[in-house]
């Protein structure tokens, strides 16, 4: 980190934007991996968030037909919605 973004981080207020992340389920058989472009930044309370937005339709075709993705959005949701904001970067 550069010491202009450790500033932000100290002042809780820290974001990069990504052009590739990727976030992969930690299981042993058939795993979903999810990339693309994305952010990672820091809300008031000082804790990290990111945002992914997945480019692999596949993946994105077996996220519409959940049953959760049915019940939060009430309906399969669009290509581009923000599914999930994550706490606690590790």
């Amino acid at each position: 980190m550069t010491s202009d973004e450790i500033q932000q981080y100290l002042e809780r207020s820290f974001a990069i934007d990504c052009p590739r992340m990727v976030l992969r389920q930690n299981v042993e058989s058939d795993t979903r991996v999810y990339e693309g472009p994305g952010s990672i930044y820091q809300n008031n309370e000082g804790e990290l968030l990111f945002k992914l937005y997945s480019t692999n339709r596949s993946h994105w075709d077996s996220m519409r037909n959940t049953n959760s993705a049915r019940r939060r959005f009430g309906k399969p949701p669009e290509m581009g919605a923000v599914l999930m904001m994550v706490s606690n970067i590790v």
